[in-house]
Parts: structure tokens; sequence; C-alpha cells
């Protein structure tokens, strides 16, 4: 090969590893934007607004009743409202160990006496649930039968939109709902995808996105 088809080979193979590298850092980048994105939409949230309550649904012990105290000591609303999720599996065995094992609802219970919530300022709603849609079933039918027009609704980052997509679907324009998104929360929805606890957040999240969907269209 002379020196000038070297040349011209040459050039021809840095070209085409120019044009991979590029390819590369291109799929790299829209990926990254495609996934952000998906972790961004799971997010909702309205601007804080006087409100009848706030309510704090079960789970995300305790970054969600620690939000709902900031706010409520914000002023926003003169009452919190707490939900009682399904029993725990084997809590009274372990209670029968002398071993303490609260429930959800029992330590949101008690970290909102404790930064100085008084007790006629909580309700504690009777019924137990085992899903989103019910609890905010419940939800809603306490609301309706105490003349609430309006409640702020505290849950973790990527629960927001589904569960304000059920309440704004079960209230049907009776109670204003204002998402919120608990500061407490660590979920990042421009990074989920590199920790495996939170790729396994968002996968559950759609999952039960879609089942929601269902519920709707088949006129749930």
């Amino acid at each position: 090969m002379n020196g000038k088809r070297y040349r011209r080979f040459l050039s021809f193979r840095v070209s085409v590893l120019a044009l991979v590298v590029a390819a590369v850092l291109a799929g790299a980048i829209f990926r990254e934007r495609v996934l952000g994105l998906c972790g961004q939409y799971l997010v909702t949230e309205g601007a804080l607004e006087p409100a009848d309550a706030i309510v704090v649904l079960s789970g995300g012990v305790p970054e969600r009743i620690l939000e709902a105290i900031d706010v409520y000591k914000a002023g926003y609303a003169p009452r919190l409202i707490l939900t009682r999720a399904e029993k725990p599996e084997n809590l009274d065995l372990l209670r029968s160990f002398g071993l303490a094992a609260p429930e959800g609802y029992e330590i949101n219970l008690h970290i909102a006496r404790k930064s100085g919530v008084p007790d006629e300022a909580i309700v504690v709603l009777e019924p137990r649930v085992n899903s989103t849609y019910m609890e905010l079933s419940v939800v809603r039918d306490y609301c309706l039968r105490q003349g609430l027009h309006s409640v702020i609704m505290v849950t973790s980052k990527s629960h927001t939109t589904r569960a304000y997509k059920i309440f704004h679907h079960l209230a049907d324009g009776r109670i204003r709902v204002i998402p919120r998104a608990s500061r407490y929360d660590t979920f990042d929805p421009a990074t989920w995808w590199t920790e495996r606890r939170t790729a396994k957040e968002v996968l559950f999240e759609y999952e039960k996105l879609v089942h929601y969907y269902l519920i709707v269209l088949t006129g749930g």
C-alpha cells in the first residue's frame, strides 16, 4: 500500500471511529433523556394553597408524615388525615414476643404527636386498605361525609401521578386535590435507573398505572 492510499485508509478508519463514538454518545444522551422523562412523568405536584385537610397516604414512613407536618405547620390546612394499611403478616406473632412492632399509621401518629400536632387535628380512618385505589375511595367517602371540598395529598414522589389520577377520577370534580411530593423522599426522577431500589420503584409504578388505566377503560 503506497503512502497516498495508506493515508486515505487511515482517514477512513478515523472517520468511521468518529462516527461510532458520536453514535454511542448520542445514544447515551438520548437514552438518559428518555429515561429521565419516564421518571419525571411519575411526579405530579400542584402549588400549595389553603385546603380543608392534609391526607397522608399509607407507606413511605416516615418521609410522608414529615412532609405533611411541615405543610400543616405552615398553616395550609387545619387537620391531618391518616389511613390504615392492611395489617402486616405476623405482626401479632412478633408482638407476642414482646417486640415493639408498630404499624405504619401508628408510627405516623406518634411522629405527628411528638412534632406538636394536637390529637384533635388528627383523624385516623378506620377501614383498612390494601391498594391505593381502595385507600383513596375511603378518603373520598370521608371527605364527602364531612363536607370537605379540598385536600392536600402527601405521598412519595414517584407515587404522586398515579395517586392524583386515581383521586381525581374517584372524586369526579367534588373534591379538589393538590398533590404534594415529600421533600424527605430521596427519589430522583433524573437518575432513577442507576439504583436497583428506585428502578424497581419506577417499574412498579408503571405496572400499577397500566392497571389503573384498565380500570378506567372498563368503567371501574
